[in-house]
């Protein structure tokens, strides 16, 4: 079984090529290879997040499914098993336990609770970038490294039940802890002998990839983070000109005086209900369909239109009185205000305008 399991680790040892092809992936291609000494500081990219993290759970900003099957993996690999585990203790991610705590450990329940004890107070405090070994309150030996989020500590990889191959396990010890918690005593035992031993070579390397994988999802989970507020940050502005919108719409719908939008030909754009009976029309559709050509169609004079929008186009905005043509033919004075509406590139997207019938004929005159 030794053997076993230090040929298992030795692949440990190539770790670096498993973490530089994943994030490869995310990168493109384009990886720098961060420096091999433990307590490595993040990125000072990390530091850019702005929001408070007081509510936001780990679980909300990784691919829980992709990142088990990874440590799944991972555990089948190496013979090491891992778990993501919160700051309360739930296990977020990962195979989690050996056969001596999933079938015995976390069934009983001061056994069990032990186990949550451990991993909860043994693996507080650790500072990032480095991590601890110690052992668990049901006697075996645990190492954890923290997950650090834009500084928020949010939970740790923990890899564990497991002794050191120099330091055989108290059997004793465990005879005894089979007979108080009730444990059938020879299973109990069996799944002891079952539990990995590692060198301490072996434990430093499987830690030196485990600091970079918690690394690792330490910036996944931060950009993770970062698109989730771009992505609340686009669904308030388009809450917010929605908004907007139906604001816009409301006044244009019900103003008593008319409104429109009209292209540089003199194609209807929008036109409200005021505007259609302005013009003697049942409807602002039945308007847009039927006027293709407002300077035609509408001006009693065709150059009227074309004196006007010479007038938007050297100033923005104009207003005249003019003669035009409602729908059975008849001929009305209209007030007629307007503005140009520009691209970024002055280029003229369109003409605004609020006509508003007089009450007596006029001269047509401009101001």
């Amino acid at each position: 079984m030794k053997g076993e399991n230090k040929t298992k680790l030795q692949r440990v040892n190539d770790s670096d090529t498993m973490i530089e092809l994943l994030q490869e992936s995310e990168s493109g291609g384009h990886y720098d290879k961060p420096v091999e000494q433990r307590g490595d500081s993040p990125d000072k990219e990390m530091l850019r997040f702005e929001g408070s993290l007081d509510d936001l759970e780990l679980s909300s900003v990784i691919d829980v499914p992709s990142i088990h099957s990874l440590m799944d993996s991972f555990q089948k690999f190496a013979g090491i098993p891992l778990a993501i585990v919160d700051l309360k203790g739930r296990v977020l991610a990962g195979p989690g336990w050996g056969e001596i705590c999933r079938r015995f450990h976390r069934m009983h329940p001061e056994t069990c609770r032990n186990c949550i004890e451990s991993d909860i107070e043994l693996s507080s405090g650790i500072p990032e970038g480095k991590y601890r070994l110690y052992r668990c309150k049901n006697n075996m030996w645990e190492i954890a490294t923290p997950i650090v989020v834009a500084g928020r500590h949010m939970a740790n990889i923990i890899s564990g039940q497991f002794f050191f191959d120099d330091t055989p396990p108290d059997e004793e010890l465990f005879r005894l802890q089979a007979r108080k918690y009730g444990f059938p005593e020879e299973e109990y035992l069996a799944a002891l002998e079952a539990a990995p031993r590692f060198s301490r070579k072996s434990v430093d390397a499987g830690m030196a990839f485990l600091m970079k994988l918690a690394r690792m999802f330490s910036q996944l989970s931060f950009n993770n983070m970062n698109l989730k507020r771009l992505a609340a940050d686009r669904n308030t502005l388009v809450d917010s000109l929605r908004a907007a919108e139906e604001k816009y719409r409301g006044i244009f719908e019900n103003a008593i005086e008319g409104m429109y939008r009209t292209s540089p030909e003199g194609r209807f754009l929008e036109a409200n209900p005021a505007m259609a009976r302005i013009f003697g029309y049942d409807s602002p559709s039945e308007l847009m369909s039927r006027v293709t050509d407002a300077g035609k169609q509408l001006y009693a004079d065709p150059e009227g239109r074309t004196e006007f929008v010479s007038l938007l186009d050297q100033q923005n905005n104009a207003s005249v009185e003019t003669q035009m043509r409602r729908r059975d033919g008849s001929l009305c004075w209209i007030h007629l205000r307007g503005r140009t509406v520009r691209t970024a590139e002055g280029k003229i997207r369109y003409y605004e305008g609020l006509p508003k019938m007089l009450p007596s004929a006029k001269l047509p005159r401009r101001r």
